[in-house]
């Protein structure tokens, strides 16, 4: 390994942000959505409405067939929620969770 080479690499615009001694909490999603409406878009409203605990948001399966309306797809999300001041409750992530469901009624879009 080259030190030097290390040392004067642009250290410009790198954060740091702390491990939280509080555990997490997680919360699936699947959204039955119209074809027209992209998988980018529904985690977008995700991150815009999920809050200030949202730590991440992830897509981990997509289905087309039975029990699904034709024009339309289930999309299921994993949402990760994290404080750094203590251990989150159901009631600390609700109204976000709420908050997501609202913007995606606006887009055709609901929860299976």
């Amino acid at each position: 390994m080259d030190l030097e080479a290390m040392l004067q690499v642009n250290r410009k615009g790198i954060s740091f942000t702390g491990i939280s001694k509080f555990p997490g909490t997680s919360r699936d999603l699947a959204i039955v959505a119209p074809n027209t409406v992209q998988a980018g878009d529904i985690l977008a409203v995700m991150q815009e409405e999920g809050g200030e605990y949202l730590e991440s948001v992830r897509i981990f399966d997509v289905y087309e067939g039975e029990h699904i309306q034709e024009g339309y797809r289930s999309l299921a999300y994993t949402l990760s929620f994290r404080s750094y001041e203590g251990t989150l409750v159901d009631a600390d992530i609700e109204d976000r969770i709420q908050g997501i469901l609202a913007k995606l009624a606006d887009k055709g879009c609901t929860l299976r």
